[in-house]
């Protein structure tokens, strides 16, 4: 009997079936060199050689060459290995992990050149799970191929297996920015915020409070969505009697969630706008805060920003008041406080890290887990995060010789 016809009745393959078989293989040897289907390669190599009665030669026969890998190849990979490195060096280098819904990469990209301003003493990690990459004039924009702090994974928030390629586990903060609405009705609104109620409601069952959530919403009654358990509500005693006369909005800023920090929606900015008429000039007040002017460079700079720190062990017991004044009469670095943050855990509300309370009476004892916003310069929040008083700054990165 013919060989071939014999090991080809034997695999079960008629002519046509091998015909096929081989077209398998003739595309898998025009696969790049190194890759998984590298062993499947040889082996139908192999088979098929087999198949024809060929020779020891056409066995051994190397494959063809690897084809030139692209620069968005190489970009993949590099970002692969960012993300994995970012992830194993979290319990000494908190990250934050943004969560990109819409794929257009407006509030991403604000998020990420904000945090890489030139006055800020480090700069945090960035991971963001975006279901597609953004465009090269974006790349260029977020410097991307430079900047080895900030990374992409691509994949979908909504399921599980993404979010833990993206360090959902290892994480400090969870940060989801809202959709932009611009100016689409209340429904559509009401439909934008269901994708982040849903990822929200999945990442409080899977951190369980461990991990800082802070998520936008479109409106603020979607919160209403969020159980309430989990809000802390049904924990505390709620005075029904005290809620009469207050719209839904008030009663809505009165959630552990949003006095915590967890939840913002854009609505509180229109109350700022209403306050305008009494007092002018607010905006540009809190817009000077929250998103500072870059000075060229920090030498002989001047402009104020708030920043978030913690106690200094010979403050922990004083009153608010005392501290005030200490601050304020500093010789080297006199700056102004402006509130406390008064962190707390609770069984009853897991993950509300506690509110802001600005301006405190001065009699006010400071705990060890108060956080304090203090308003200075850039050369004092650079002071700050060398004798490690920053929450999420790695100690230990900032070079003093240039502000003398």
């Amino acid at each position: 009997a013919n060989v071939t016809s014999a090991k080809h009745a034997s695999w079960g393959l008629g002519p046509k079936s091998t015909k096929q078989f081989e077209e398998i293989v003739a595309s898998l040897d025009r696969q790049p060199a190194g890759t998984a289907t590298s062993e499947l390669q040889r082996n139908a190599r192999f088979s098929t050689a087999l198949g024809r009665g060929a020779s020891a030669d056409v066995l051994l026969a190397p494959p063809l060459p690897a084809a030139a890998e692209t620069a968005e190849d190489t970009l993949e990979r590099e970002l692969e290995d960012r993300t994995a490195s970012i992830r194993r060096r979290a319990p000494t280098a908190p990250f934050v992990l943004v969560l990109e819904f819409s794929g257009y990469w407006d509030n991403v990209v604000s998020f990420i050149l904000l945090s890489r301003r030139k006055y800020l003493p480090f700069q945090v990690p960035i991971v963001v799970l975006c279901p597609a990459p953004p465009t090269s004039e974006l790349e260029a924009e977020l410097d991307l191929r430079k900047d080895i702090g900030l990374t992409l994974v691509w994949g979908s928030p909504h399921i599980v297996r993404d979010l833990q390629r993206a360090g959902v586990n290892e994480c400090s903060i969870v940060v989801g920015l809202g959709q932009s609405i611009g100016h689409a009705s209340g429904e559509m609104a009401a439909m934008l915020d269901s994708d982040v109620v849903m990822i929200y409601r999945m990442l409080e069952r899977m951190h369980k409070g461990r991990t800082n959530m802070i998520f936008e919403f479109n409106r603020t009654d979607s919160m209403w969505l969020l159980p309430i358990d989990q809000a802390g509500l049904n924990a505390v005693e709620h005075d029904t009697e005290q809620d009469e006369g207050r719209t839904m909005l008030e009663i809505a800023y009165l959630d552990p969630r949003f006095a915590s920090g967890r939840v913002f929606a854009p609505q509180a900015l229109g109350s700022l706008l209403a306050h305008c008429y009494h007092t002018p000039g607010i905006v540009e007040v809190i817009q000077c805060l929250v998103t500072p002017e870059e000075p060229e460079g920090l030498r002989g700079v001047a402009t104020n920003m708030p920043w978030q720190l913690r106690l200094r062990a010979e403050h922990i017991g004083m009153s608010y008041g005392d501290v005030l004044i200490a601050f304020i009469q500093d010789p080297m670095h006199p700056v102004l406080p402006i509130g406390i943050y008064r962190c707390f855990e609770s069984k009853a509300v897991p993950g509300n890290r506690g509110y802001v309370w600005t301006n405190p009476p001065k009699d006010t004892i400071l705990l060890e887990t108060d956080l304090l916003y203090i308003l200075g310069d850039a050369s004092f929040g650079q002071l700050a995060h060398t004798a490690d008083l920053m929450p999420m700054g790695p100690p230990g990165l900032t070079n003093l010789m240039s502000f003398r």
